[in-house]
């Protein structure tokens, strides 16, 4: 026998089955609770906490939930785990009741890890550049002898003069603007100034140890490498500078396109 009802589940009676009372009584049930009246009268007392968009009957919401409970037995319940009887003597005795199962998982918390733009990456590195080149200029004055050339005006076999010293600040300001300009340039030519100038660098940084001897080669190697290895890094993020890929122009984009230029 099969009939459905309103909105609710085809009613389904067998013989063979152990859920004709819970199918077949609980849409009774439903039935004589609508024609009697007993659902209007839920509907009537709730309406107050009724909002004025909702969807759902706060009665026939509760009228399910009430007559859901015959039907308690039938339904396996997700909190609980009924195990297998026993089929063996090894396995031990039959476990009639049902005995409660807590799984516990240890979900690690990760660390937020978000994406760090390029001209960040290289205003960083230019930073750094420009605080090793300039305390390795700082301790350089401590090896003996070199204060005493700098008293004499001669400085790395140069003498002291207007133009040494304007190609010294030279030297020292153009990293310093390469952190600002790196995060205020256009994306083509923030990448093009920094392979420029970073290129430049590098021979730059490798002329301080011309003329030096080995005792201080430790100095000069770990100074030297450390600005070397700054400036890989920046011509590796700006030759890899992501791209935008274009957009096709369609119809839409044309029209656009004259639109704007009207």
């Amino acid at each position: 026998m099969s009939k459905r009802i309103e909105s609710y589940p085809r009613v389904r009676v067998s013989g063979g089955g152990h859920g004709v009372v819970s199918q077949a009584g609980g849409v009774l049930l439903v039935e004589t609770a609508r024609r009697t009246g007993p659902a209007f009268g839920l509907s009537a007392a709730l309406a107050p906490w009724r909002k004025p968009r909702a969807v759902h009957d706060p009665g026939k919401i509760l009228l399910d939930v009430a007559l859901a409970r015959p039907d308690r037995r039938e339904r396996p319940n997700p909190c609980l785990c009924t195990p297998k009887p026993a089929t063996t003597p090894a396995d031990g005795p039959p476990l009639s009741k049902e005995e409660p199962m807590t799984i516990r998982t240890k979900t690690p918390s990760l660390l937020d890890n978000p994406p760090i733009p390029v001209q960040a990456k290289l205003a960083a590195a230019w930073t750094s550049f420009m605080f090793l080149y300039i305390y390795v200029d700082y301790f350089h004055l401590y090896k003996p002898g070199v204060v005493d050339e700098i008293r004499a005006g001669v400085v790395f076999e140069f003498d002291i003069s207007p133009t040494l010293l304007t190609i010294f600040i030279a030297s020292v300001a153009i990293p310093i603007l390469m952190v600002m300009l790196s995060m205020t340039l256009p994306a083509r030519v923030n990448r093009a100034t920094n392979l420029v100038v970073a290129s430049l660098y590098i021979p730059f940084s490798m002329f301080n140890a011309v003329g030096e001897s080995w005792d201080w080669a430790s100095f000069y190697g770990l100074s030297i490498g450390i600005e070397v290895l700054l400036l890989a890094f920046i011509l590796r993020s700006a030759w890899t500078w992501p791209r935008t890929p274009a957009v096709p122009a369609g119809p839409a984009t044309t029209d656009l396109r004259q639109d704007l230029g009207q």
